[in-house]
C-alpha cells in the first residue's frame, strides 16, 4: 500500500485498511512508497497498489475490494482463506 495502516497516502489504501479493520482482521502493511523493489515484483504479477492477499492468495486490489464489500461477500472470501 502507499502508506502505513496508521497513515494510508491514497484513497484505496485508506479503504483497505478500513475495509479489513471494519472486518476485523489483523494485516500486515508494506508501504511501497519506502519499498520501489517490492512495488516493482508485486506490479509484475499484478499492476495495481494496494494489492490484498489473503491466505498466500491475492485477493485483489481496492476495485476486487470495494465489489466484494458492496456485495456483501468481502466476510466470506476473508474467511475462507
Amino acid at each position: 500500500m502507499r502508506g502505513t495502516a496508521e497513515n494510508p497516502l491514497c484513497f484505496e489504501s485508506k479503504y483497505i485498511t478500513a475495509a479489513l479493520k471494519h472486518h476485523n482482521r489483523e494485516f500486515t502493511c508494506i508501504d511501497i512508497m519506502e519499498s520501489p523493489q517490492i512495488k516493482h515484483e508485486l506490479e509484475k504479477q499484478y499492476p495495481w497498489i494496494p494489492q490484498v492477499y489473503c491466505g498466500g492468495y491475492l485477493l485483489g486490489g481496492a476495485n476486487t475490494i470495494m465489489e466484494l464489500q458492496k456485495l456483501g461477500s468481502l466476510e466470506r472470501r476473508l474467511s475462507s482463506a
